[in-house]
């Protein structure tokens, strides 16, 4: 890294080895934001680091803003396009057994009440 400072693959590549192999996700974190830093049209550390943010911090949020930037600068990016897939899919998933989760608890509490009437969940008490 010492000979290359300033490229981009190196710092993501070495951000994946701290990740992977050495456990270190404090590094490895600062890896790939000097990879994107170095080079903020790269796509592939874009996507990698959008990665990391949803599988290590469990960032839903600014893992979406990743994915969708790394998308948009190569639409054709397999490992990009597969994972923001599989993303979305877990976000619905996610999504949908915390409104039925919601919704049971609810209906329950009206119970105790001795009412049954639909509850209406406001989007504004989900969050990410």
């Amino acid at each position: 890294m010492s000979l290359f400072p300033s490229h981009s693959s190196i710092h993501l590549k070495y951000a994946g080895f701290l990740r992977h192999v050495r456990k270190n996700v404090t590094k490895a974190e600062e890896q790939y934001k000097r990879a994107i830093e170095v080079n903020p049209m790269n796509a592939d550390a874009i996507g990698n680091y959008a990665s990391f943010l949803h599988g290590v911090h469990r960032n839903i949020a600014n893992a979406e803003i990743s994915y969708r930037r790394a998308v948009e600068l190569d639409d054709s990016h397999a490992n990009n396009l597969c994972n923001y897939g599989l993303f979305l899919r877990f976000v619905s998933v996610f999504c949908t057994l915390y409104l039925t989760f919601t919704y049971q608890r609810g209906k329950e509490q009206l119970r105790g009440v001795g009412k049954d009437v639909p509850v209406r969940i406001s989007h504004d008490s989900f969050y990410f």
